[in-house]
This record gives C-alpha cells, sequence and structure tokens, in this order.
C-alpha cells in the first residue's frame, strides 16, 4: 500500500515562461504553479520521473536558475497541451541564490495579511 506524501509547502498558481533539459536549456514550456520546493511545468516535452534536470525561469527581465528531479510525468500529444492536464513535476534539489529569493519574495506575498 503507498503512503501518501504531503507537499511541504503551499502552491502558487503562476504562469511564467521556463526553460529546462538534462545538460542545458533546450525545452522550454510554461509554470502552471510553484513553490519553495517545486515547480509544475505545462509541457508536450516531458523526462521521466528520477531524472535529473536543469531549469531557468524567465521572470521579465531576470533569470533564475536551479536543479531538480521529475517526480511525476504525463505526456500528451502537442496539439493538446492546451485542453488537458500535462507537464511533469520536478521537486528543486538546488537553487541559484536568485531562485531563492524569488520564491522566498512569492511566499512573504502570500502570507501577508489582506487589507479590507
Amino acid at each position: 500500500m503507498h503512503k501518501l506524501i504531503r507537499r511541504k509547502a503551499g502552491r502558487k498558481r503562476l504562469r511564467m515562461a521556463v526553460s529546462y533539459g538534462l545538460k542545458g536549456f533546450e525545452r522550454r514550456g510554461f509554470t502552471m504553479n510553484i513553490s519553495p520546493t517545486g515547480i509544475a511545468i505545462r509541457t508536450s516535452q516531458v523526462f521521466p520521473p528520477g531524472t535529473r534536470l536543469v531549469i531557468r525561469l524567465e521572470a521579465g527581465e531576470s533569470m533564475h536558475t536551479g536543479c531538480g528531479t521529475v517526480r511525476w510525468a504525463k505526456q500528451v500529444p502537442p496539439l493538446l497541451v492546451n485542453y488537458t492536464h500535462c507537464g511533469m513535476g520536478i521537486e528543486f534539489t538546488e537553487l541559484s541564490p536568485s531562485l531563492k529569493e524569488f520564491l522566498e519574495r512569492l511566499e512573504q506575498k502570500e502570507s501577508r495579511p489582506k487589507h479590507s
């Protein structure tokens, strides 16, 4: 029987361009959601679970890099990418200082109390 593993951090829905690959940034997709512990990428070009990838997030003029391990992947034909759940979930294993700071800022925005 499988144990249900809980996420360590809440996810934030966010759409940003992301480049990724085995050694370089040869493939592209868009974020579906992101948290301090990982990222979900919408793409038709997936890698199998367990694969270690390099990742680059494009936040306006800023680029943030890191590494991660694919935890889940669902491949669909390219024409269906915008119509069905597909892509990869990646758990971060290494964060550049700029990516760590970017994720901390996102988390702070989420935890701020909302004013009426």
